[in-house]
C-alpha cells in the first residue's frame, strides 16, 4: 500500500487510493485507519486468493470495519478468463 500511496501522491488533484487490506494479518486495523487518514474511498480484498470463504468472519470483520470508517471494500469477482489459466493456477473466481 505504501507504493500505491507514493505512487498516487502527485495526482492526488484526480486519483484517490483503493488500498488492499488483509483481514487475516496481525495489526490490520491500522492499515483501514491509514486508509481513513489519506483520503481513501474504499479498500480493496481477495478473499479467494487469500484462502476465505463467503462466509469467513474476518471478511464480516473487515467489512464492519469499513463501513464504520465511511468506505466502501471493492471485491475482484475475476481477474482472467479461466481459460487463460495454468493448470497449477487453483484460485477460483470470488462467489
Amino acid at each position: 500500500n505504501a507504493a500505491l500511496y507514493d505512487a498516487l501522491a502527485p495526482h492526488a488533484d484526480r486519483l484517490r487510493p483503493a488500498p488492499s487490506v488483509r483481514p487475516d494479518l496481525p495489526r490490520w486495523e491500522r492499515h483501514v485507519a491509514d486508509a481513513v487518514a489519506r483520503g481513501a474511498p474504499a479498500l480493496r480484498a481477495y478473499p479467494v486468493q487469500w484462502g476465505m470463504a463467503p462466509g469467513d468472519a474476518r471478511l464480516a470483520r473487515l467489512g464492519d470495519a469499513a463501513a464504520d470508517a465511511g468506505l466502501a471494500v471493492v471485491l475482484t469477482v475475476r481477474f482472467e478468463d479461466g481459460r487463460q489459466r495454468h493448470a497449477l493456477d487453483v484460485a477460483g473466481d470470488l462467489t
